[in-house]
């Protein structure tokens, strides 16, 4: 076992490891990232679906309203800080520490168990309508 570990001290092959390693995980991600942009490119289904569940008709407009403000308005702020901030600490560090606060973020929304364990009952506990019965159809 150890005579296979002794390749790891050459530098040039554990690039070659962690890349081909990088490599096979990509391959795998990708079909998830795929499925991930169809869900999104045709109107996210599970989120739009969820908001119309637990949202009241009267509101859904206003919060579909906010929820794309809230998505989109600190874009601009985003692009304005990443080049300065990329210029004075590097790209890597700028990357790194947004993907640690996207992470915490995200973890920071999961943690209210109504979060995680969002039921599928609609808005008010209404059920959907029962078909009529073929009885009062046929008076």
């Amino acid at each position: 076992m150890k005579s296979y570990l002794r390749v790891l001290r050459h530098p040039n092959f554990r690039f070659l490891f962690a890349g081909q390693a990088a490599s096979i995980i990509g391959d795998r991600v990708v079909v998830v990232a795929i499925a991930l942009f169809v869900t999104q490119a045709t109107g996210s289904a599970t989120w739009e679906t969820a908001l119309a569940h637990h949202i009241p008709p009267h509101a859904l407009s206003r919060v579909s309203a906010y929820d794309w403000m809230g998505s989109l308005a600190l874009m601009p702020v985003g692009y304005l800080l990443a080049g300065p901030l990329a210029d004075a600490f590097g790209p890597r560090v700028v990357l790194g520490v947004g993907s640690v606060i996207a992470l915490a973020l995200l973890a920071l929304a999961l943690l209210p168990r109504s979060t995680r364990t969002l039921g599928g009952a609609p808005f008010g506990g209404l059920r959907p309508a029962q078909p009529s019965s073929s009885r009062a159809m046929s008076v």
